[in-house]
């Protein structure tokens, strides 16, 4: 959230609402992180944007920690907090559900289908039902296509450069990915939905095959400024690309409750 209260800690909410309902509730994020937006130490020399962001890495995210993530420490550290909430004193260990938001549905499946969690119920939110791979490929394929092609004002089933400024100046998508309109301009005067999945598809290959081939230990991103935090690894990125099982499919031998 944005309105700058501890409302806009939506899972710090939902926890606290839970607790007064008779749950005991644990929350868990990233390794390497250690703060967020509004508990952050207050920045008061911070005049822009960039000021902020940088201090904001400076004081909540330990890159140096973040440089050794992957996706099988991403799965220990999942398993290793289930296993302290399950058996703490005070909670039932019979009576367990897990809740995790998009990659986070994707990581608890992964655990259930290995038993290596096995709670009754599982809620996820932005649920993930699709392979890794599947779902990176309509992030940078079909979502973009479909989008520009919704910009086809005059309905004449192309998508010229004129309807790419307008679209790109109401709808502020791709500006929000740091994508310029300049990048965006059809090359022959007009776009088609051929020609556009012809484009994107021809990125999406070059990434692909540019991720693939960098070392599983190199930080992505790299954190070179002091402003950009690393997520994970490339072993990490890399699944997105390789891991062809859809999610749904990893759950099909769970026999408790999914939401």
């Amino acid at each position: 959230g944005e309105g700058n209260s501890e409302k806009d800690l939506v899972y710090k909410d939902l926890a606290q609402s839970m607790v007064q309902r008779g749950f005991a509730v644990l929350r868990w994020d990233y390794r390497g992180v250690k703060c967020n937006e509004l508990n952050a130490p207050p920045c008061v020399d911070c005049k822009s944007d960039l000021e902020k962001a940088r201090h904001y890495v400076k004081s909540c995210i330990d890159n140096q920690i973040r440089k050794t993530v992957t996706t099988e420490n991403f799965l220990d550290d999942i398993a290793l907090i289930y296993d302290y909430g399950r058996n703490f004193i005070q909670t039932d260990s019979e009576k367990v559900i897990v809740m995790g938001h998009s990659e986070g549905s994707l990581n608890l499946a992964r655990l259930i289908e290995a038993k290596r969690i096995q709670p009754q119920g599982a809620l996820f939110l932005c649920v993930i039902t699709e392979s890794p791979v599947g779902i990176l490929h309509w992030q940078l394929v079909d979502r973009y296509v479909n989008r520009i092609i919704s910009w086809d004002l005059n309905q004449d089933s192309v998508v010229s450069g004129e309807e790419i400024t307008m679209g790109f100046e109401k709808d502020d998508f791709f500006l929000k990915l740091g994508i310029s309109v300049q990048s965006l301009m059809p090359p022959t005067g007009e776009w088609t939905r051929e020609s556009l999945s012809l484009h994107f598809e021809s990125d999406y290959t070059a990434l692909r095959e540019a991720s693939l081939s960098v070392p599983d230990s190199t930080p992505y991103p790299p954190g070179e400024s002091d402003f950009e935090y690393v997520m994970t690894t490339y072993s990490w990125w890399k699944q997105w690309f390789i891991d062809n099982v859809p999610t749904i499919d990893r759950l099909k031998h769970y026999a408790g409750k999914v939401s």
